[in-house]
């Protein structure tokens, strides 16, 4: 009887070890993730030198929201079509350095905000919507 008591035991906690060990933990959340958006974030700079002049991320980890702020030079602003293919190519380079074909699945359980950053004439930061997509969605909501 105490064999099988013992059995059942460590049977029980083998189940448990196995079930909290292959929990998913949210891409943002991972090494790989948090440095897969920093990375593409600091990149942006590179990629669009004469358009881009500052962008930042941030990862709340309590509600699961990804806030990207980019500041675009004001002397070279680019058109919404323009501003609309710098998000998609900065959500492609997350997925290209996370070594996934698309990003959707990556960000799926997390929101995310993606602000354009402009002077007013107080000196201050103001935050215009660029582009919005909801937690457990693959949709991304470009402002108008």
């Amino acid at each position: 009887m105490k064999n099988k008591t013992a059995l059942l035991t460590t049977l029980i906690l083998g189940i448990s070890l196995l079930t909290a060990c292959t929990k998913n933990t949210p891409f943002l959340e991972t090494g790989q993730g948090s440095k897969a958006v920093n990375e593409a974030t600091l990149h942006l700079m590179e990629q669009y030198p004469d358009t881009v002049i500052f962008s930042d991320e941030l990862y709340q980890t309590k509600d699961k929201v990804l806030h990207i702020a980019v500041r675009f030079d004001p002397k070279n602003m680019p058109t919404r079509a323009e501003r609309e293919n710098v998000v998609q190519g900065l959500l492609n380079d997350i997925a290209v350095r996370a070594q996934q074909p698309d990003w959707r699945p990556l960000l799926r359980d997390a929101e995310l905000k993606i602000d354009m950053l402009s002077f007013d004439e107080n000196d201050k930061d103001t935050e215009i919507p660029l582009a919005v997509k909801k937690k457990n969605s693959d949709q991304l909501e470009f402002a108008k």
